[in-house]
């Protein structure tokens, strides 16, 4: 009876352990999985940066069209995506504020423009960089190694279809220039039509100048701001040519949506640019944070990114996106090829153009022989700060 009573809490004991095995198990083992995937998460979380990775954005030259902050946005929204606790803020910062700014808080990243900081202000500010990209090459030397490209303008001459037959029947560029265009009615006013056009800071004229001798043009150069010379040259067509950058041709496609556009040749100059946009690392970070401000700068010279700059109507830094890059405005993308024949000359990052441009008409006009050296040193200046 004994043996019998033993035999049957046996048979318990063991359907007991069945049972557990098939129903506890699986929740042991999931509370087991659960501990050690907690642990590589933590470890995992403690390897990684999280936070907010600040970054301005500040232009020193006319884009060719749309925000190139919103363009920034766009492309850090698509890093964002494929991080876990890092997050991108942008944020558009005038040349005229920057300063000011500076003195009261740091990015961890800024985008700026030729022009924008002095050599000893850089140096000062931001950490040395490189990168493994293929880029243009004279767009990286003139960086220093204390940033590195990500697209740039380029200068070009306008100039109505009325004058540009001329062309043909010139013994080059600064004899077409010289010639007289005449008087048309302006305001019920009979009024002589200048012969060329630029911005009053003179920066697209140092691109004139590396194409002409010294005082090869026997006129006065007409300067007017921004507007004005878009209004002269388009509206009340008061030019016959206008020395322009990538603005003017995408506001010249606009206006022809509007059935208002003067009917132009596009005339391409030097190569010469001191529209470059670059990207730097504020000095302060490391670790964890310097990898992730690493990956953004690499990201946004990756080829895919390069292929986007077209969206804001500029040219790409990163040299294949740079030689295959298409444009569905007509007059960009003729600018694009003629850059792509003449190759790219820039002055150092950090070159205060106006010591470039501030010459450049009394070269044209007058004859001023050191100007074009003064230039090149400006371009091959680009030892780092």
């Amino acid at each position: 009876m004994v043996r019998r009573i033993t035999n049957i809490l046996s048979a318990v004991l063991l359907l007991a352990m069945g049972v557990f095995c098939v129903f506890a198990t699986p929740g042991l083992i999931k509370n087991a999985q659960a501990d050690i995937l907690g642990t590589e998460l933590n470890k995992r979380r403690a390897e990684r940066y999280s936070g907010v990775i600040t970054i301005w954005q500040t232009d020193s030259f006319e884009g060719g069209t749309g925000s190139r902050t919103a363009w920034l946005n766009r492309r850090l929204g698509e890093l964002e995506k494929r991080y876990n606790g890092v997050y991108f803020a942008v944020k558009t910062v005038s040349p005229e504020l920057l300063p000011a700014m500076l003195e009261r808080s740091r990015p961890d990243l800024i985008c700026f423009g030729t022009g924008t900081f002095t050599p000893e202000q850089a140096k000062e500010l931001l950490m040395p960089l490189s990168t493994s990209a293929a880029l243009i090459p004279p767009l990286l030397e003139c960086c220093g190694g204390l940033a590195v490209p990500l697209y740039f303008g380029s200068y070009c001459l306008l100039t109505g279809t009325e004058y540009a037959s001329r062309l043909q029947s010139t013994d080059g560029l600064a004899d077409y220039l010289n010639l007289g265009c005449g008087s048309i009615t302006h305001n019920r006013q009979k009024t002589q039509v200048t012969r060329l056009t630029a911005r009053c800071d003179n920066s697209g004229l140092a691109a004139l100048a590396m194409l002409l001798e010294p005082g090869s043009l026997d006129f006065e150069i007409s300067l007017r701001d921004g507007d004005g010379l878009w209004d002269c040259y388009n509206y009340d067509r008061l030019c016959a040519t206008a020395l322009c950058s990538q603005r003017q041709l995408y506001r010249l496609t606009a206006a022809a949506a509007r059935g208002r556009s003067r009917a132009s040749v596009l005339i391409p100059l030097s190569g010469y640019t001191d529209m470059v946009q670059a990207i730097g690392i504020i000095k302060g970070a490391e670790g964890k944070k310097l990898a992730v401000l690493q990956n953004v700068v690499d990201y946004l010279l990756s080829g895919p990114v390069q292929q986007t700059v077209n969206e804001i109507g500029l040219l790409p830094a990163g040299l294949n996106a740079f030689n295959g890059i298409t444009y569905d405005n007509q007059f960009m993308q003729e600018l694009a090829e003629a850059v792509r024949k003449s190759g790219v000359c820039t002055p150092s990052l950090f070159f205060d153009t106006r010591s470039a441009a501030e010459n450049a008409a009394k070269y044209l006009t007058q004859g001023d022989g050191g100007y074009i050296d003064r230039l090149r040193a400006g371009l091959y200046g680009t030892e780092s700060p």
